[in-house]
């Protein structure tokens, strides 16, 4: 995604356009003269990443654009240049060929505390300069004391964050054009006060960063279960926005804390009262996420090897993960049974599908107990539905066990399930 502040240039040009004359042209984008800046080629490295090669030089002008992509950029579809703007640091001959002892490379600044990596310009380095003789420059360029202490990384690339000795020249730490340094304030003495103290830390999140978004499992269509419980509101219903969530996350964050997150959402007081289903490409669920220490986001999430999840608005894909409402918490589950129940009322067509949770030992009240509330309920939300808020009047239910499609006998309360 392009940041506002320094969104990427993109347009269709002539294929016989100079690069003289769209310089002219991108100068007038710019609002600047064309002696204010230089364009360098981009080029893709062995460990694919991209980064600057070479300033195109004067000798370059008279090229095409399409002699410029063959010779620069043949495996992509597009052109691919780097605008360096002019700047105090510069080499003498800002329209030459850079000296080969001498590197560009681009410079971003960690805040730990805010959790954002940002780009803070570029600086020229010598090859037989140290890591810490530029120091006192990446002070000056993120605003820093003085005598601030900091820590300077290589960005190899975002899985690749290597720490950078102060005492190494940038030939023996195999710097190069094109290059990025990542540095940060020393974090020492307090990595406890930050979530992603270093930047090793902020780019795991990163690469491990995923958009989730939360489904409720479908309800039948003669009964909202979510009209009931801690999460409906006044009215006793809840917007499809607040059913569907979206979380950002790392994939290493722990199973209680998505409950957590999903029950603030939903206005749930207890997030045990939540189960989990992964949702696979094709729209199946699989069976529920177990419950453990070790258990995270990510083993909630399918394994679709080498295809990726449908994109959301933002272009970014999006996993989908369903979330089942529990009568009780998932602590006590595993000693529950799921019984599915029809309720008949005074007509064959007041008609409801349940299920309730009873324990798997115990009376047949029980569950007697259990219809006659999840009935009750179920009754008060259709009438809500219908625009009548007269209070259902109190049930006489008889229960039966059905066998083969047949009433088989009528439950006392006394009987034990099993």
């Amino acid at each position: 995604r392009q940041p506002a502040e320094n969104p990427l240039y993109c347009e269709r040009m002539p294929r016989s356009m100079t690069l003289a004359t769209f310089k002219e042209h991108y100068a007038e984008y710019l609002g600047c003269s064309v002696d204010d800046f230089r364009l360098w080629a981009l080029v893709s490295r062995v460990n694919k990443t991209l980064r600057c090669d070479a300033p195109l030089v004067a000798e370059s002008h008279s090229m095409t654009l399409i002699q410029l992509k063959e010779s620069k950029s043949g495996k992509w579809p597009e052109l691919r240049l780097y605008c360096e703007m002019r700047s105090d640091d510069v080499p003498d001959d800002f329209d030459g060929k850079v000296p080969p002892e001498l590197f560009l490379i681009h410079l971003r600044f960690y805040d730990p505390s805010r959790q954002q990596i940002t780009g803070v310009g570029h600086t020229y380095v010598h090859a037989n300069q140290t890591v810490r003789d530029i120091m006192p420059r990446l002070r000056e360029v993120a605003e820093l004391n003085p005598d601030t202490p900091i820590t300077v990384y290589e960005e190899v690339k975002p899985s690749l964050i290597d720490l950078m000795d102060p005492n190494a020249t940038f030939r023996k730490a195999e710097i190069s054009t094109g290059d990025i340094i990542c540095f940060q304030v020393s974090t020492e003495a307090d990595q406890g006060k930050y979530r992603l103290p270093t930047v090793p830390d902020y780019f795991e999140e990163v690469q491990l960063r995923v958009y989730v978004r939360f489904v409720p499992q479908p309800a039948r269509d003669d009964v909202d279960d979510f009209a009931n419980g801690d999460s409906a509101t006044e009215d006793g219903t809840v917007g499809p926005e607040a059913l569907s969530p979206v979380l950002i996350a790392s994939r290493k964050t722990p199973y209680d804390d998505v409950a957590n997150w999903l029950a603030e959402q939903l206005g749930m007081r207890d997030p045990l009262k939540l189960r989990f289903h992964t949702v696979m490409l094709n729209g199946q669920t699989r069976a529920s996420v177990r419950r453990m220490q070790t258990t995270t986001l990510g083993d909630m999430l399918p394994n679709y090897m080498y295809k990726q999840p449908p994109p959301n608005s933002l272009g970014v894909p999006e996993y989908t993960v369903m979330y089942e409402r529990l009568e009780v918490d998932i602590l006590q589950i595993d000693s529950m049974r799921n019984v599915r129940v029809t309720y008949v009322g005074k007509s064959m067509k007041e008609e409801l599908q349940l299920e309730v949770l009873v324990p798997k030992v115990g009376l047949a009240q029980t569950l007697k107990e259990a219809v006659y509330g999840k009935v009750e309920s179920a009754l008060r939300s259709v009438t809500l539905r219908n625009g009548d808020t007269t209070p259902p009047k109190p049930l006489k239910l008889r229960i039966y066990t059905v066998a083969s499609h047949r009433f088989d006998r009528e439950v006392a309360g006394d009987e034990r399930l099993s």
